[in-house]
């Protein structure tokens, strides 16, 4: 029919907005589960860096790797805590 709407359009993009929308929400979690770990991340490499800065002060150096951002990020301060007790005893 000329100037009208064929169904079988509107059926398609009905069934795809309704899979984006699936895939989207299955989505979801996993992105949000990164974004907090990577957050966590930058807050423990923050504070690495500086407790490296006062801690030059008084003698205080915490190595910059993998393991000590994310106990530092993950853990939060008795992660940090952790990490610089581990270190004086090494």
């Amino acid at each position: 029919m000329p100037g009208g709407v064929d169904l079988s359009v509107v059926l398609a993009y009905t069934v795809g907005l309704i899979v984006a929308y699936l895939v989207l929400r299955l989505l979801w979690t996993p992105a949000r589960l990164l974004l907090r770990t990577a957050y966590a991340l930058a807050i423990g490499a923050v504070a690495i860096l500086l407790i490296n800065l006062v801690g030059g002060l008084i003698d205080i150096h915490v190595p910059f790797n993998a393991a000590s951002v994310l106990s530092a990020g993950l853990l939060g301060l008795p992660g940090i805590v952790l990490v610089v007790m581990l270190r004086n005893l090494i």
